[in-house]
């Protein structure tokens, strides 16, 4: 029974530290996207453009979705998205 328990309590605190360790590389990419977006949104900006489209877009993808979505690689979430391209739509 003992080691039903510390079985149990061993992926409870391996899933724990893979979340955790998933949390950082979320930010991570989170922070790198919306770098990307203040550059674009500034050159819309700059050339006349509507640019508030941008952040509207990166919010339909949210941090819980990149966080527990654990089986899709974190970069391919925004990866061929059309907010990060030049001109954009």
């Amino acid at each position: 029974m003992i080691l039903i328990i510390m079985g149990i309590m061993l992926l409870t605190s391996a899933f724990s530290f893979m979340l955790l360790i998933r949390n950082n590389f979320v930010l991570d990419e989170r922070l790198r996207i919306i770098d990307l977006i203040d550059e674009l949104a500034t050159d819309d900006i700059n050339d006349g453009r509507e640019w508030k489209w941008r952040y509207e877009q990166f919010d339909n993808i949210s941090y819980v979705e990149m966080l527990l979505t654990f089986w899709k690689p974190i970069k391919s979430f925004y990866k061929d998205s059309y907010i990060l391209k030049e001109g954009g739509r």
